[in-house]
């Protein structure tokens, strides 16, 4: 192992200018992919027979659907609260 570490450690010592710019050049190209990225998480873009847009008419349709709901819990600090035991996140 410890040799094996020599290897690279001379390697990276002989070729780090080549590595920096392998990377640099790896790098542009995934900027320019991530430019052509979108992202849709509409179930229209798929089929209608599609078994995914079956499966999420179902749940709409029986169970309450597929919207998320967001609950935001603020608590004191710990300097307004008059117990140290007191956590307002664990009453209602």
């Amino acid at each position: 192992l410890d040799r094996f570490f020599q290897v690279i450690v001379e390697w990276l010592r002989l070729y780090s200018k080549r590595l920096i710019w392998i990377w640099m050049i790896v790098a542009s190209i995934v900027a320019l992919g991530m430019l052509q990225l979108s992202i849709n998480s509409s179930s229209k873009s798929f089929p209608e027979e599609s078994q995914l847009v079956k499966d999420l008419q179902l749940i709409e349709d029986e169970l309450s659907g597929t919207d998320t709901l967001r609950l935001l819990f603020r608590a004191r600090n710990e300097s307004e609260n008059q117990q140290d035991s007191y956590n307002p996140l664990k009453t209602a």
